[in-house]
């Protein structure tokens, strides 16, 4: 903000202000004038996007489908999550009973035995 003087500090100010939602501390018309300025050209895009989808109540009867695809959506992924998590366990209990067998195997040969027999003292 150091770097900014006179009107560019102002503007820099309202947006930083803006980009983190917070309300404007400036008390000026102009600024607040321009503000409901750019609310109402918002509000009017949103409603010519609604009449070009065609008409108002076309947002309002998608909402059951939108929330019906999250749904399945959400459901696929928990699907998925638990296939991987079973496969992942799968694999561990592998590897697992894979390093008994080679524990077993090794404590099973002589050689083994002595040097095993030599660290439990």
């Amino acid at each position: 903000m150091q770097q900014f003087r006179g009107i560019y500090a102002a503007l820099a100010k309202r947006k930083i202000a803006k980009l983190r939602g917070v309300p404007l501390e400036e008390s000026s018309a102009k600024a607040k004038e321009q503000e409901k300025k750019e609310l109402e050209e918002a509000r009017g895009r949103k409603r010519s996007e609604g009449e070009a989808r065609g008409g108002e109540g076309a947002p309002r009867s998608r909402i059951p489908q939108a929330r019906a695809e999250a749904k399945a959506e959400t459901e696929a992924r928990a699907k998925r999550d638990a296939e991987e998590k079973a496969k992942r366990e799968a694999e561990f209990a592998k590897r697992e009973a894979d390093l008994r067998k080679r524990v077993a195997e090794a404590e099973s040969k002589p050689a083994a035995r002595r040097r095993l027999a030599s660290m439990r003292r």
